[in-house]
C-alpha cells in the first residue's frame, strides 16, 4: 500500500511538471532518483557502496544542479519553479525502489505487481470525479498503450529487483534520458538547449560511472 501511495504520488508530480517544463528537462532532474536509492540502499537495505559508487552520485548531482540552473551559478538563467516537482518525484521513486527491492526478497514478484498496481488504480480513481474529462478517441488509445506500456516496465522493474541490487540497477534507467530527449523533441517541438545537454552528459556519466563500479573483476 505504502509502494502504491508512492508511485501514485511520484506519476502525480512528474506528470504536473510536464505542464510546465519540457520533457527532457523532467526527465533529466528526475533522474537524481538514482542518487537518492544509492544513498538509500547504503543506510536501508545495509548495500556496499564503494568509493567509485559516491564519486558517480556527486557527480550526478553536479549535473542535477546545473539543470536546476541556481542563479548563483547561472547569471539571467531563472530556475522555473516546476523543477522542484520532478525532483520531489525522484526522491518518491528511490523510497519506492527500495521498498521493491525488499519486498522482492520476501514475496512473489507477480503478487507484488497485482497488488501495486490494484491500490494504485485505487488511489487514483478517488480523484476522478473532481478532474474528469471524458476522452476522446485518440484519448482512449494512448491511454490504454499507457496502461499497458507502464504496466510491462513495472513488472521488468521488479523482475530487475528480485535478482540484482538496488545500487547497481538504479543507474542503468538513465538510458531513458535518450528517449525523452527523441520524444520531446518528435512529439512537443522542444529541442533541448546546450546548459540541458551538458547537464544530461553529466547525469550519463555519472551513471556509467555508477554502473561499471558494480561489475564484478574477473579472476586472473
Amino acid at each position: 500500500t505504502i509502494r502504491s501511495l508512492l508511485l501514485a504520488a511520484c506519476n502525480f508530480m512528474f506528470s504536473s511538471a510536464l505542464v510546465h517544463i519540457p520533457l527532457a528537462d523532467a526527465t533529466a532532474v528526475g533522474f537524481a532518483s538514482p542518487l537518492f536509492t544509492l544513498a538509500l540502499a547504503a543506510a536501508w537495505l545495509g548495500e556496499r557502496i564503494g568509493p567509485w559508487r559516491w564519486f558517480g552520485m556527486a557527480l550526478g548531482f553536479a549535473g542535477v544542479v546545473i539543470l536546476l540552473r541556481p542563479p548563483f551559478l547561472f547569471a539571467g538563467e531563472p530556475t522555473h519553479w516546476a523543477m522542484i516537482l520532478p525532483l520531489g518525484a525522484a526522491a518518491l521513486f528511490a523510497f519506492y525502489q527500495i521498498l521493491t527491492r525488499k519486498l522482492a526478497t520476501l514475496d512473489d514478484p507477480r503478487t507484488t505487481i497485482l497488488h501495486t498496481s490494484f491500490a494504485a488504480m485505487l488511489v487514483t480513481s478517488a480523484s476522478m470525479p473532481l478532474v474528469w474529462v471524458w476522452p476522446s478517441g485518440l484519448d482512449w488509445v494512448a491511454l490504454v498503450l499507457l496502461g499497458l506500456l507502464g504496466g510491462a516496465a513495472h513488472g521488468l522493474l521488479v523482475l530487475a529487483f528480485a535478482r540484482a541490487p538496488a545500487s547497481l540497477l538504479a543507474p542503468l534507467s538513465y538510458t531513458q534520458m535518450i528517449w525523452a530527449v527523441i520524444a520531446g523533441l518528435l512529439v512537443f517541438g522542444d529541442a533541448p538547449d546546450g546548459v540541458t545537454l551538458f547537464g544530461i552528459g553529466v547525469i550519463a556519466l555519472s551513471g556509467v560511472v555508477v554502473a561499471f563500479s558494480g561489475r564484478p573483476k574477473k579472476s586472473s
